[in-house]
């Protein structure tokens, strides 16, 4: 069998005997003497494969093949017919096989069921197509809200049969009522404006008595003008605005007023300004009844008075816009007619000492009236010009004049600092807070007595930003300075809450100095820039910074910041960006350095410990068999949070790493869910056989390994199903150490965007899980073992002191000091929920693993008291840059009461120079 290819792409076998053609003939005959009587389909590539579709007439049916006529004929002069063949199976058409008739097949399918319910399954075996094609249709429809996931398999449609939807039928019925409802309302209110309307053109004002001692208010306004009436509670008052011109109010005086009084005329403000009331006069006024108005006399300007009551003023009231005349006569305005502007505002009050009664305001205001011989506005705009501006004279320096300079010298107050969040937070924290003590401010841990607080902040979740932004409202309302730091103000620093605070970028926190120092005088500074460096994104700050520790046996080690994944929940990514390492040698410094500061304990911590290195050429396990070296005899070494793709590349380095004496066998991998349909809206990259197969592998490779999970209830599109998928996990592997997180939309992450699940489910499943987590003590098979542990902190009751066995798990001992930092040797004898209890072994004496004098609380790391004696309060100070200032301060003790003393000499000094210099020249 050889094959060739045709010039229309058509692969052709032959043999010896005849040709064979994948279905395409080059020519009418070669179609005749196949008997099929096909034309080929030119142009057109070969099928990969034949569908097997059900009997319909195919659209596309070819022509039978006829021999041309004319010289091309045979012999006998015929035209040669081609003996038919049998009809092939019919042919569905494209319509038959498209996307939207399958898709109305299954919407009609839908239909059918009762409860508006339907099994992908049996869709596909009723349809006779494939899942994966339902598939596209389900995915359109739930994108478009019309149907909803109840299970893997099974849909519900939401268009239909709303009854098991959270009673969205009943609360449709509701909307509809309600809508009816308001729309008769609304037609009621429309016929009772009507009435009113007829009503108030046919009312006579002489019928209303209670007129005779009020005050009666014409507005003439363009039409579309805007009243708003406020509460008559709180105002009694009018805004009327208007975009379409001028906006007139008239009053209308008392009849008492005699008509032809004399009316004194004296200045006003020609800007129109002051006055209040305003004589419009017109010697040929006349009101629509007919009646005229007499003119006033030349040497004074006349009002004539209209009763509120009579005639004219009701014939007034009834007329519309354009029969209104120009001049109004009698009526006063109240206030300046507004010309050349886009809006015209008036607010008029109706109460109050600026609004007389029409009599008061002509006897009593008459005064304000404009006269003839004010200047115009032209005159004013000239006078200004002939002003001859004159020089100042200097304010003489007050040498008697208290200086207020303690206040106000950088370095001098006192600061108090706030650190919320994970253990690569309060890192960034300790970091901040030793450079401020080295650079002389005092942190206190009161903050009342603080001039300045130092804020910060954690993301992760919305109570730890609610903490956040109530610190900032509480500073402020105790008129404390604030300086913010931190995942949110670097994710999100124009939030309203912290516009005019200054900021500190979570990779700018070296220089937290400078921006306390700037907040101390009243400025704003935001740093939120990132570290780089031959290249490439930085870790952030040095390692070698000075610091305080909140635990001086303990030293937190940032290896990296970022990561590598995209989670569409995760709030802090959008704070720390990618991944961006330490160097090997930084960090194995870094960890030498605090043993010789008496640390018995470090923790590595990161966003992401697994996915260290890949962005510098080098990976986890090899850090860590570096840093095992540094370890001293008796000290531990406890690993950060990883996620499961990067640790199932490097599980038996890892294996080998935990089962070292000097490193706890402790790893903390959160799974998040174990339904791999929410891992994968979550972008988390694995599956949850994965996290299976790490913990499965370290548990028989690191016997009684600890390893910590994180969970969250209520992830968008979280079904009950996928939940029970996440107990049954639980259930397994009965973790001793479990973070519950009801699921929190962060603003600005995908996940905040999908469809959330109601908060009652979420509590409900949160609940469910705590109440899982609470019904096992992973603890009780301890009792009765001897182990040995490190006492490192106290607890929260201060009645113990907290050790940490081999396995990382909280073993509390007796408060006794000559115990704290030292490894000692005890019998568990009680177990709890998350401790253990233990007891001295009789006879065994505890063991020192510093090998240095640890520092004392509050203590500066990596300065010597003699440096901080000296006045050495500059991390720069430590190179060889700062020598000649050391020299230079030498033995002197700079102290706070120092440094107020020669700042208030130093600013006496400048006031007396320029008072000097003053009267010299």
């Amino acid at each position: 069998m050889n094959t060739w290819r045709s010039k229309y792409g058509a692969v052709i076998g032959y043999n010896s005997t005849k040709p064979q053609i994948n279905n395409i003939y080059t020519t009418p005959q070669q179609a005749a003497a196949n008997g099929t009587g096909q034309r080929p389909s030119l142009g057109r590539p070969p099928a990969k494969r034949r569908l097997a579709l059900d009997d319909s007439d195919h659209q596309y049916q070819s022509d039978v093949v006829r021999t041309p006529r004319g010289r091309g004929a045979s012999s006998n002069g015929g035209s040669l017919k081609t003996p038919r063949t049998p009809k092939s199976p019919p042919e569905k058409t494209r319509y038959d096989t498209s996307l939207g008739l399958l898709t109305k097949k299954f919407v009609d399918l839908l239909a059918q069921s009762s409860d508006g319910v339907l099994d992908l399954n049996i869709a596909a075996e009723t349809l006779q197509v494939q899942k994966r094609r339902l598939y596209d249709i389900t995915n359109v429809l739930e994108g478009i809200h019309l149907i909803k996931k109840k299970s893997k398999n099974n849909i519900q449609w939401m268009g239909c049969s709303l009854l098991e939807v959270e009673g969205a039928l009943c609360q449709r019925q509701n909307l509809t009522a309600e809508n009816e409802a308001l729309a008769e309302e609304e037609k009621r209110l429309q016929q009772l404006i009507e009435r009113c309307s007829i009503d108030m053109r046919h009312m006579n004002i002489k019928q209303i008595g209670s007129l005779k001692d009020q005050t009666v208010i014409v507005v003439k306004a363009p039409s579309d003008t805007k009243l708003e009436v406020p509460d008559p509670d709180e105002s009694l008052s009018i805004h009327l605005t208007s975009t379409k011109g001028p906006i007139d109010v008239l009053l209308c005086p008392d009849e008492e007023l005699d008509p032809r009084s004399p009316i004194k005329s004296c200045n006003m403000d020609i800007n129109g300004n002051s006055p209040f009331l305003k004589v419009l006069q017109d010697s040929n006024a006349t009101a629509s009844s007919g009646s005229s108005l007499a003119p006033p006399p030349a040497s004074a300007v006349s009002v004539t008075t209209l009763s509120p009551i009579s005639s004219p003023f009701t014939s007034l009231l009834q007329q519309t816009e354009d029969q209104m005349p120009s001049a109004l006569g009698p009526f006063l305005s109240l206030g300046p007619t507004l010309l050349d502007q886009d809006d015209y505002l008036l607010d008029t009050p109706l109460t109050g000492p600026t609004m007389p009664s029409a009599s008061e305001s002509l006897i009593e205001d008459i005064e304000d009236m404009v006269s003839s011989n004010d200047p115009t506005p032209q005159e004013r705009q000239s006078a200004r010009k002939s002003i001859i501006p004159r020089s100042r004279k200097k304010m003489e320096p007050l040498m008697n004049e208290e200086i207020q300079v303690d206040s106000l010298i950088p370095g001098t107050q006192k600061i108090w600092m706030k650190t919320w969040g994970c253990s690569h937070n309060n890192s960034d924290g300790e970091y901040m807070a030793g450079q401020l003590a080295a650079s002389g401010y005092k942190m206190t841990d009161n903050p009342a007595d603080a001039d300045l607080w130092v804020l910060n902040s954690c993301t992760v979740k919305n109570p730890a930003e609610d903490h956040f932004r109530n610190s900032i409202k509480k500073a402020q309302e105790q008129q404390k300075k604030v300086v913010v730091a931190g995942c949110v103000p670097q994710a999100q620093p124009r939030m309203d809450y912290l516009k005019g605070l200054s900021i500190i970028g979570v990779q700018q926190i070296d220089r937290v100095v400078e921006v306390v120092d700037e907040a101390v005088k009243g400025h704003s500074v935001r740093l939120l820039g990132q570290k780089k460096g031959g290249g490439r994104r930085l870790g952030g700050a040095r390692l070698d910074l000075p610091k305080i520790r909140k635990n001086p046996l303990i030293e937190i080690i940032s290896i990296n910041t970022g990561c590598l994944n995209a989670c569409t929940y995760c709030k802090t990514k959008h704070a720390r960006g990618d991944l961006a390492s330490y160097s090997v040698e930084e960090l194995v410094e870094r960890a030498r350095q605090s043993f010789q500061e008496g640390v018995c304990e470090i923790w590595l911590t990161s966003e992401d410990t697994g996915a260290y290195g890949r962005d510098i050429g080098t990976d986890l396990p090899t850090l860590l068999w570096r840093l095992v070296e540094e370890i001293p005899e008796g000290a531990m070494l406890r690993l950060g949070m990883t996620n499961p793709p990067y640790i199932l590349e490097h599980l038996e380095e890892m294996a080998r790493v935990l089962n070292h004496p000097h490193v706890y066998a402790f790893l903390h991998v959160p799974v998040q869910s174990a339904s791999d349909s929410v891992l994968m809206d979550m972008k988390r990259e694995y599956c949850a056989d994965d996290f299976r197969k790490v913990v499965d592998f370290l548990k028989e490779r690191v016997p009684g390994v600890t390893i910590a999970t994180d969970i969250i209830c209520g992830f968008p599109g979280e079904t009950e199903e996928d939940f029970q998928e996440t107990m049954e996990l639980v259930k397994h592997y009965k973790f001793p150490s479990l973070f519950i997180n009801q699921f929190y939309p962060r603003p600005g992450t995908p996940a905040a965007k999908m469809e959330q699940v109601p908060a009652h489910v979420k509590k409900h499943r949160t609940k469910e899980l705590s109440q899982l987590f609470h019904s096992y003590n992973p603890y009780d098979h301890k009792v009765g073992e001897r182990q040995h542990v490190l006492v490192t902190e106290e607890s929260f009751d201060a009645q113990f002191y907290v050790a940490h066995n081999k396995y990382y798990e909280q073993v509390l001992v007796p408060k006794r000091p000559e115990f704290k930092g030292k490894m000692i040797e005890v019998d568990i004898y009680e177990a709890g929920k998350h401790f253990l209890k233990g007891r001295l072994v009789e006879d065994s004496k505890p063991f020192t693993p510093s090998i240095a004098e640890p520092l004392q609380k509050g203590q500066v790391s990596g300065l010597s008291q003699e440096q901080m004696a000296n006045g050495v309060h500059s991390p720069a100070a430590m190179s060889s840059s700062s020598s000649a200032a050391v020299s230079l301060l030498g033995c002197y003790s700079v102290d706070r009461d120092t440094l107020t003393k020669l700042g208030i000499g130093l600013a006496l000094a400048a006031a007396i120079l320029a008072f000097i210099v003053e009267k010299v020249y």
